[in-house]
């Protein structure tokens, strides 16, 4: 595992790239997947929610008897570094770079089997992000990877009926939103539906929807966003050629907006 030098992390030329540089570099010159391996335990992660991650060590392969690290990292760079607030006897973990990246370093005289990580909550961004982690073993040559997307939990889905309707029609907009969901009980608006048309389509909304008008455009509200399905009748204008709508949900409790397209024509 590369080390970091005392000049580099406490020199006046200190600096989240620099240091990441020195521990990314070797990772990266490093190619080839080893034998041993990293790997979140799901795809997602949920903000509040905590996940795990496995160092997965095969008997017979010479990560066993040595040592290892997982580099934590940002794809995008904007992220919230997972906390471990249990680790086994002899591991460490490391933030460094301002944030931007930690080590979580094993003990040598690694024994074969799984060693099984739970981070502490994640923290809300605002919006999604991922962190990847990087595993190398001292005695292997090459990293194994694994990548994690850190969610609001409980995001909505907003879905038409169909991909396409006719002008003149009717189509059902569908809010889902499950219990544990940041959106469940709290104020909620979908706009957007009226961009593009000759005329609005003739809204029916029901479980507590109701028509507004924000900043002179049309939207729906509901109050306190029920769980389960809530839907939405619109009845299309008239017209000719072919037109795109888009409804976006956004919840004032937070999260991210999510859309919903339908093509007419």
């Amino acid at each position: 595992m590369p080390e970091i030098s005392r000049r580099t992390v406490i020199g006046a030329a200190w600096s989240a790239p620099v240091v990441l540089a020195a521990v990314a570099a070797p990772l990266a010159a490093a190619s080839g997947q080893t034998a041993s391996s990293v790997a979140w335990g799901a795809a997602r992660g949920d903000f509040g929610g905590t996940s795990t991650i496995t160092v997965t060590i095969p008997a017979g392969s010479a990560a066993v008897g040595s040592s290892g690290s997982i580099l934590f990292s940002f794809p995008d760079t904007v992220g919230n570094l997972p906390s471990f607030p249990t680790l086994p006897a002899g591991w460490t973990y490391t933030p460094f770079g301002g944030g931007q990246a930690a080590l979580l370093n094993s003990p040598s005289g690694l024994t074969a089997g799984e060693y099984v990580f739970t981070t502490g909550e994640w923290i809300d961004l605002s919006g999604s992000y991922e962190v990847l982690a990087t595993w190398q073993s001292a005695a292997e040559f090459g990293s194994s990877t694994s990548l994690i997307t850190v969610k609001p939990a409980g995001v909505p889905t907003v879905v038409w009926d169909s991909a396409s309707a006719s002008w003149g029609g009717t189509s059902i907009l569908t809010v889902s939103v499950v219990a544990d969901s940041y959106a469940a009980g709290e104020l909620g608006v979908i706009g957007g539906f009226d961009s593009g048309l000759p005329t609005g389509p003739v809204l029916d909304p029901r479980q507590g929807w109701a028509v507004t008008n924000i900043q002179g455009t049309r939207a729906l509200i509901n109050p306190a966003v029920p769980v389960g399905d809530s839907t939405i009748s619109f009845t299309w204008p008239a017209g000719s050629g072919t037109a795109t709508v888009t409804a976006q949900f956004i919840s004032t409790n937070g999260g991210v907006p999510v859309n919903a397209t339908i093509q007419l024509g």
